[in-house]
């Protein structure tokens, strides 16, 4: 399971996951696939399972083979975004490319986690 990024608000937190048997998003004390998430950090996540705690940082992933330990690697590279029906309209020279938007119907906590995202990545 790969933690593609967190939201975090005066009232809620929210991880966004992608991976095997990982929600998609999940709050402090959803299961994780066969763990648990403990706690949701700015750039990271705890999660825990049977007194044992992984900290998985924003952009990794947490593998296991078989039943072997837990370890934290690098992550997949996210997917491409797919292409668009329209035709993109080019930019003025030397002007910063801007980011890509979010799917229709998305919600400000998913626009706001891809624009996240997106810095983090660089150009």
């Amino acid at each position: 399971m790969q933690l593609l990024g967190v939201a975090l608000t005066d009232r809620d937190a929210f991880a966004h996951f992608a991976g095997a048997g990982a929600p998609a998003v999940a709050r402090p004390g959803d299961a994780v696939g066969p763990l648990r998430l403990a706690e949701i950090r700015d750039g990271s996540v705890l999660l825990e399972s049977d007194g044992r705690r992984w900290e998985l940082p924003v952009g990794r992933q947490l593998t296991r083979l078989g039943s072997g330990p837990w370890t934290v690697a690098e992550g997949a590279a996210p997917p491409a975004p797919a292409a668009s029906a329209a035709a993109p309209t080019a930019a003025a020279p030397g002007a910063p490319a801007a980011a890509p938007s979010a799917p229709a119907g998305a919600g400000d906590i998913l626009r706001r986690l891809m624009e996240r995202r997106m810095r983090e990545m660089g150009p």
